[in-house]
């Protein structure tokens, strides 16, 4: 769990809680994973994909605001501009691999879309990794294909994960 504090929404469980392998980088988190790609050196973002403690994350998140005059983000060895389609892509599939966690999929799908107003995140994306509309358009697209995959499926006696990488 990327945090030790009780949690104030579905939001903050799906940000926080729930590990992910993406690329065959561990993420503890969403949140980790978001800090991370903001570090140019590969074992500096391999380390912050494993910080669980929200303490740690929020040291690592000013530490990382370099990222913001340059808006280059990195992962895997590959460079990628703020702005780019390519990086909605990857952020896109941080959240497609989140989504694997059983858990991730029943809280999702359990909060109704009341969380999305709540969600406390910059709106401009020169200042942030991930933007309150970027969020929340993540979410819908997840809960769309596991509302869409549970109507199709009159038994859930095998698992979604096929459909959803």
């Amino acid at each position: 769990m990327c945090q030790n504090r009780m949690f104030d929404s579905p939001y903050d469980l799906l940000l926080k809680r729930y590990p992910f392998v993406l690329d065959t980088v561990y993420c503890s988190c969403l949140i980790s994973f978001f800090q991370a790609v903001k570090f140019q050196e590969e074992a500096t973002r391999i380390y912050v994909c494993k910080i669980r403690e929200e303490d740690d994350l929020e040291r690592i998140r000013d530490i990382g605001s370099t990222w913001r005059k340059t808006q280059v983000l990195h992962w895997r060895g590959v460079e990628y501009c703020r702005d780019s389609e390519e990086f909605c892509e990857l952020i896109g599939c941080a959240f497609r691999s989140a989504n694997l966690h059983p858990e991730f999929q029943n809280v999702l799908l359990a909060s109704g879309h009341q969380f999305l107003d709540r969600i406390a995140r910059p709106s401009d994306p020169l200042q942030t990794v991930l933007t309150k509309a970027e969020a929340i358009r993540h979410f819908l697209e997840i809960k769309s294909l596991l509302v869409e995959f549970n109507h199709r499926t009159p038994t859930n006696s095998y698992s979604q994960t096929s459909l959803l990488q």
